[in-house]
């Protein structure tokens, strides 16, 4: 599929993402993230956190998602989770929901940054953000003394 003509439709949800398709898709991504090692067995899932959802545009079927905090304390959007179904990937969704969040920190003047973190492990993130000129700027050490 050329990944130029694919345009996933979003939707933007800022108060809660209770009763959304927001819910569901971070719980699927989370639960493939354990599955593969990739992440602790704690779901960062709260009703007052934001969430940008994409749709595929044929089916209007959720395919992938963004959820992320508001922080203005550190002045950023935080991002807790991306996941973008198996089948949809490599077709620009992620990028589509990455700019849109990058557009709508933009107009508010108070953040200065998007933030995400991923595991040393998930080379396929590091690779996404690579392409998109996302660019480490801390390192965060964790000597983990028990598994749970």
């Amino acid at each position: 599929m050329d990944t130029s003509s694919y345009k996933p439709h979003l939707k933007h949800y800022i108060e809660t993402i209770n009763n959304t398709p927001a819910v569901f898709l971070i719980m699927e991504g989370y639960l493939l993230l354990h599955q593969q090692s990739r992440t602790s067995q704690i779901i960062p899932l709260y009703s007052d956190d934001r969430a940008i959802v994409a749709f595929d545009p044929e089916t209007d079927a959720p395919i992938g998602v963004v959820s992320y905090r508001n922080y203005k304390y550190l002045r950023s959007n935080t991002i807790s989770l991306v996941y973008v179904q198996e089948t949809y990937r490599r077709r620009g969704v992620f990028s589509t929901m990455w700019n849109y969040l990058l557009e709508q920190t933009l107009r508010d003047e108070d953040l200065t940054d998007v933030i995400i973190t991923t595991s040393v492990h998930n080379s396929e993130m590091q690779a996404a953000l690579k392409k998109l000129n996302v660019a480490p700027i801390e390192l965060t050490y964790t000597r983990r003394i028990r598994t749970v």
